[in-house]
């Protein structure tokens, strides 16, 4: 074994990790434990192939892809590589059109030839004699030892995910958030739950924001502005991903669970979700009808097992809603949502719950998208506008209500718009919360600026005032239309 490869492996391992963001001089404290960790790499690849010069290079490999991978994630997202990342990699080659936009055609290339080149020089470097495999198998379990009794240390044992990275880098962070994620403490049990309200629907409208708030010269959405004037309550949501991480905001809104309590899970609360089922709000409003809407295929996040083990009885594909059209590019429009929706708030005569994550203003929002507008910021504004419309026309339909119900409406994350909307520390989104009683607004508590989980709570309380039958209101000139295709479908 080259001593000299070695350390300059070990060397040039600390460099490139050294330049993954954000850029920070790493502490020397943890300089042991990285080396351990490096070691332990490359004792696997020794103990693989037998060669050191290509166990080295599968060091640097590794640590050139994890922090190359890193830095990319955080300028489109403002993040750092996290150990539940790796949990959507079989996402990306199903569903490749909602991630590699974001990938630049460079480093895809990069990456498939890296891949070729490792198959190629693991095949052609292999060392048929059993020492150096031996010893790489010994240097795996010294090191890998080593590193595996420091797990017990009193070292980042709270998530800090940007700070982490920068004073100790990408791959020691990967690995430590990761076996702590493993022994996270289970959750409590919630406290029982009283509820009047008959009928609760909830938007999770995809990229909504304020337009007012990320682009300039951008008039204020009409819909918005009128439910912010009617609601029960309403303000930020402090959303913590930007541009990506939906499950977050979404896990928030369903179980209720604040990450502080989730802890290392927070990274993707999905994971272990359906742990957590007595949280969620099918679960506390047993007497409701859970229906789950979403218009793409719902093994994306996993939504397939997920939802069914957070308590929804029935869940709506894309295969329930009118396709897409040239007017809302390639996925179900909003306005063709809200038009299945109407019909189902229509036809509700016992207590339900429908959920709606919708899906026409996920980027990326490239030129030709939309027929006649150039991409970006146009594209995008144009999406916006038919996700208030969505929100308008829901808020129409609850007023021919009567009994008690309520209507939720927020956004999952602000758009990744390169050069127009990047991230930054404010990552708010918008929502809505509106108390109807027989088809008028309640006044409530009014303006909260809420987290996720914070909203759950917020929803139930909204709940808990008032009682009544909720059934259509009897108007015949608006009855009868309900027999028209075109309403059913949104084509009209």
């Amino acid at each position: 074994m080259s001593l000299a490869e070695v350390l300059l492996t070990l060397l040039a391992a600390e460099l490139l990790d050294g330049s993954a963001r954000p850029a920070n001089v790493r502490a020397l404290a943890s300089l042991p434990l990285r080396l351990l960790l490096s070691l332990s790499v490359l004792g696997v690849g020794l103990a693989l192939t037998g060669n050191i010069t290509l166990a080295c290079l599968v060091v640097l490999g590794l640590a050139g892809f994890v922090c190359t991978a890193s830095n990319l994630k955080y300028r489109v997202l403002g993040e750092p590589l996290v150990f539940s990342d790796f949990a959507v990699l079989g996402a990306i080659f199903r569903f490749p059109a909602l991630y590699l936009y974001a990938v630049p055609w460079p480093a895809r290339i990069g990456l498939a030839c890296g891949l070729v080149g490792v198959a190629g020089g693991l095949a052609a470097g292999f060392v048929p004699h059993w020492r150096p495999h031996l010893a790489g198998l010994l240097l795996t379990a010294l090191a890998g030892g080593a590193l595996a009794a420091s797990m017990r240390l009193n070292f980042l044992r709270a998530p800090a995910l940007l700070a982490d990275v920068a004073r100790h880098g990408v791959p020691l962070t990967l690995l430590f958030y990761w076996r702590r994620w493993l022994n996270a403490p289970a959750i409590p049990a919630p406290s029982a739950v009283t509820q009047a309200a008959e009928l609760l629907v909830i938007v999770q409208c995809e990229s909504f924001a304020d337009p007012t708030e990320i682009l300039p010269d951008t008039p204020p959405l009409p819909a918005l502005a009128q439910a912010r004037a009617a609601a029960w309550a309403w303000g930020n949501l402090a959303v913590s991903g930007f541009g990506a991480y939906t499950m977050r905001a979404e896990y928030g809104v369903l179980c209720g669970v604040e990450e502080e309590t989730l802890g290392f899970r927070r990274y993707d609360p999905f994971l272990t979700a359906a742990a957590q089922a007595a949280h969620a709000l099918p679960a506390k409003l047993p007497r409701h009808r859970s229906m789950f809407l979403h218009p793409y295929d719902l093994r994306f996040f996993g939504r397939d097992r997920l939802m069914p083990a957070l308590g929804f009885s029935e869940m709506l594909d894309a295969g329930a809603f009118a396709p897409p059209d040239a007017a809302t590019g390639p996925y179900c429009g909003d306005l063709a949502m809200a038009a299945r929706m109407e019909a189902m708030i229509k036809d509700a005569t016992s207590p339900t719950l429908l959920y709606a994550v919708t899906m026409e203003n996920h980027g990326p929002w490239g030129e030709g998208r939309i027929p006649g507008l150039p991409g970006g910021a146009a594209t995008y504004l144009r999406h916006l506008a038919h996700g208030d419309a969505m929100l308008q026309r829901l808020m129409d339909a609850l007023a021919r209500t009567q009994g008690t119900a309520v209507l939720v409406f927020f956004g999952d994350h602000r758009p990744y718009l390169p050069g127009e909307v990047e991230p930054g520390t404010a990552r708010h989104t918008p929502y809505v919360l509106l108390r109807y009683e027989n088809g008028i607004t309640m006044p409530g508590p009014g303006r909260a600026d809420l987290a996720p989980a914070a909203l759950h709570h917020v929803i139930l309380e909204s709940m808990k005032e008032g009682s009544g039958s909720f059934v259509e209101k009897k108007e015949p000139k608006k009855l009868l239309l309900v027999s028209n295709p075109a309403a059913e479908t949104g084509t009209g």
